[in-house]
């Protein structure tokens, strides 16, 4: 099975984050994500930590990431940072 993600964040608010991912290649950051997502799983589950309870509504996609172009200009903005 195959599920595409699209990844937002404030960049100031994860700078750390972001410093790491643009050090690695394109097809790498997507790896880097997974290993993130599995050690954070990892921890919620064991209870090492307590996820952030938030609660998640439904957003209705932009305009632009409507058609197709939001991946694009995230990409761009990551790359001119």
């Amino acid at each position: 099975m195959t599920i595409r993600i699209l990844v937002k964040f404030p960049k100031n608010n994860y700078q750390e984050l972001v410093k790491d991912l643009e050090s690695i290649s394109v097809r790498g950051r997507a790896e880097r994500i997974r290993l993130l997502a599995g050690i954070g799983l990892s921890a919620l589950r064991s209870g090492q930590t307590k996820g952030i309870a938030q609660e998640v509504t439904k957003q209705e996609p932009l305009k632009s990431e409507a058609q197709g172009r939001g991946f694009s200009k995230l990409r761009n903005s990551i790359k001119n940072t």
